[in-house]
Parts: structure tokens; C-alpha cells; sequence
């Protein structure tokens, strides 16, 4: 957004330039003056802590002051009817482009959160069941294997009952922490929905994404998640493997087999990973 800043900054100018010309008439190197002082002023802004319409109209008044400065002591006299206009007229162009500059941002950052809505969950900046679906078909088309294994949180309902839903999303977020160090090269991790991740690895063989999903399984048994400032919970996972050749399967083929690995994982006591044998 940087750059937006400086193009903003430099209409400004120009409407400040076009300003000067046609009510005072000044010539070439007033404007030059003008424009290495507003140079100036452009550098100084991104260094303000905060920048507000109040501190914005206070150092465009010192750069009016020190420009009128510059022409008294090169150009000719200015009256101090004349400096006030400037003074006045100046101070309204930026408040009015900083509340542009504002309205335009707020605009950006809302259609920016509608796009990323539709790919991205927000508890934890994963891509979400859309992305996982899109990526898949990516895979199928460029890759000779893909892994899938669908990574479900056990009992996660007691968690919400019994302490919070604030301590649930905590336990989810330290999830997908979790989880994301064990993506391997070329993985991606996702959030499928509620208390349910998918990781998605193409071209690993069946055996390592077996143990992959065994070490990860292993890994939330021991580890301890906070609930808040305090108290920690334990928590373990069902896991549940779907692999596929991707030039003798579909998509759905897949999902089909990841999910029927998780339900008896489920079914069979939870905290275990499931397959179906090749072939």
C-alpha cells in the first residue's frame, strides 16, 4: 500500500499545483521549489507514528510556512492575506485526500476479506474446504499420486461443553500450529470445517503418508494445549488416509476413501489411523 500512498500524495500536489497556477499565476521555478518541498514532505509522512488528518494539517502548515519563506526570500513578497489562503486552501486538500486516502483503504481491506472469505479461514489462516477442493483438482491434473489425510480432533464437543467455546477456538488454532510442522514439501494444510483438518501431499508414497499420519497422531497425544493463561487439556486425533493414482481415480474417489478411514478410526475407539489397503 505504500506506493498507493505516494501516487495519492502526488495528486495532491497536483491539485495543489493547478491550484497555484490558476489564482496566483506563479512561474516555473516557483514550482519547482514547490514540488522539491512537497518531495520533501512525502519522506517525512511514512515516518509519522501515526498518521492522523490532525498531524497531516500541521506539517503541511510547516511546509506552506517554510515554502512561503522561500519565495519571500527568492521570488518576490507575499502578502498575509495571501499566506493565509495558502495556508487555508492547503490544509483542506490534504484533510480532504487523507479522507480519500482512508475510504479508498477501508474499501481495499473490505473487498480484500470478501475475496479471501471465500479461500482462507479466518480462526486460522488456513485455506478452507473451497481451497482444498481447488487444489485437489490441481494435483489430479499435474501430479502421478496424492495423499489426503483427514485429521479430526476427538471429542471436541466436550471441550466447548466443558470449558468454553473462546477455549475450543484456542485448541484449534494450536492445532493447525501443530500440524503445520508436519506439511511436508509440497503439502498443504487446510481446515475443512469445525474440528476437522485436511492435508493434502502429492507424490508421497503410501507407506510414508501412513507413517505421516501416525507421527502426527503420536505428536497430539503428548502435547499439551492451553485453554487459557493456565490450564492446558490434552487432546487426540482420529486419522483417517486417503491415496490415490491419480490417472486411474477421480477426486471424489479420494475423499470417498479418507472419510470411510476416518469413520472407523472414529468408530473403532478414536485416537488412530486409518486405511484402506492398495489395491
Amino acid at each position: 500500500m505504500q506506493h498507493i500512498k505516494f501516487y495519492y500524495g502526488l495528486m495532491s500536489a497536483a491539485v495543489v499545483y493547478f491550484f497555484y497556477h490558476f489564482i496566483f499565476e506563479h512561474s516555473t521555478s516557483v514550482y519547482i521549489v514547490f514540488l522539491a518541498l512537497y518531495m520533501l514532505f512525502l519522506m517525512v509522512v511514512p515516518f509519522m507514528r501515526k498518521i492522523t488528518n490532525a498531524n497531516l494539517v500541521v506539517t503541511n502548515i510547516i511546509f506552506t510556512s517554510l515554502y512561503m519563506i522561500v519565495l519571500n526570500q527568492f521570488f518576490y513578497n507575499i502578502s498575509l492575506m495571501t499566506g493565509i489562503i495558502l495556508l487555508v486552501v492547503t490544509s483542506l486538500i490534504i484533510f480532504v485526500a487523507h479522507m480519500m486516502y482512508e475510504d479508498i483503504n477501508t474499501i481495499y481491506r473490505l473487498n480484500k476479506r470478501i475475496d479471501d472469505d471465500e479461500f482462507i479461514d479466518h480462526l486460522t489462516q488456513l485455506g478452507n474446504v473451497k481451497s482444498l477442493d481447488k487444489l485437489v483438482d490441481d494435483h489430479f491434473e499435474n501430479d502421478d499420486t496424492l495423499s489426503l489425510l483427514l485429521i479430526d480432533i476427538d471429542s471436541f464437543k466436550s471441550y466447548n461443553d466443558k470449558h468454553s467455546y473462546d477455549s475450543g477456538d484456542k485448541i484449534i488454532r494450536q492445532m493447525a500450529s501443530l500440524l503445520k510442522n508436519y506439511v511436508p514439501t509440497g503439502g498443504h494444510l487446510f481446515r475443512n470445517s469445525g474440528e476437522e483438518f485436511a492435508m493434502i501431499i502429492p507424490n508421497l508414497s503410501f507407506d510414508k503418508t501412513v507413517r505421516l499420519g501416525e507421527a502426527i497422531r503420536n505428536s497430539v497425544e503428548y502435547s499439551k494445549f492451553h485453554i487459557n493463561e493456565i490450564d492446558t487439556v490434552n487432546a487426540t486425533v482420529s486419522v483417517g488416509v486417503g491415496y490415490k493414482d491419480t490417472t486411474g481415480a477421480t477426486k471424489r474417489d479420494l475423499l470417498k476413501e479418507a472419510e470411510g478411514a476416518l469413520f472407523e478410526a472414529k468408530k473403532l475407539g478414536q485416537n488412530r489411523v486409518m486405511f484402506a489397503p492398495i489395491g
